[in-house]
This record gives C-alpha cells, structure tokens and sequence, in this order.
C-alpha cells in the first residue's frame, strides 16, 4: 500500500457524533458552521472527547466547556501550544 493510500484512508475517517453533540448543533446553527469550518482533524478531537464521557451527565459538561473554543474556531488543545 502507497504512502498516498494510507493518508487518505486517516483523513476520510468517518466523523462519529455522540447524541447530545448532534442535537447543540442541530439547534445552535452558529456553532454548527463554526464546527464546519474546523479542520477535520479538530472536529475528530472535539466529537471524539465529548464521545468518551461514559455518562450523559459527563458529555454534556463536557461540550459546554468546549462550546466557546468551537467558537472561537481553535481545537481543543490549542491552548498547550506555544504562546
């Protein structure tokens, strides 16, 4: 297998949305096309560490901790890099 092939297999990963975080942006359209416009890498870190929290109460805390940085179009670890 290419070095192209397999690029392209890790980009075109299918983006997994959990429950509460489809139904923010089915209801919040700012935030959905502010979350459009994040590199599909960053909307993997942001879909991926809401889906993690293993009860409702956890992923909801966690995306509206989350929801000004999706704002403000910067991933989620952002704020490690350097300043």
């Amino acid at each position: 297998m290419s070095d192209k092939t397999t690029i392209d297999n890790y980009v075109k990963k299918q983006l997994i949305l959990s429950a509460e975080f489809k139904n923010a942006l089915a209801k919040d359209a700012e935030m959905r096309k502010q979350f459009e416009v994040l590199t599909p890498f960053k909307q993997r870190e942001y879909a991926n560490h809401i889906r993690s929290g293993k009860l409702e109460k956890t992923r909801l805390s966690r995306l509206k901790k989350v929801t000004p940085r999706i704002y403000r179009g910067i991933g989620l670890y952002e704020k490690y890099k350097g300043s």
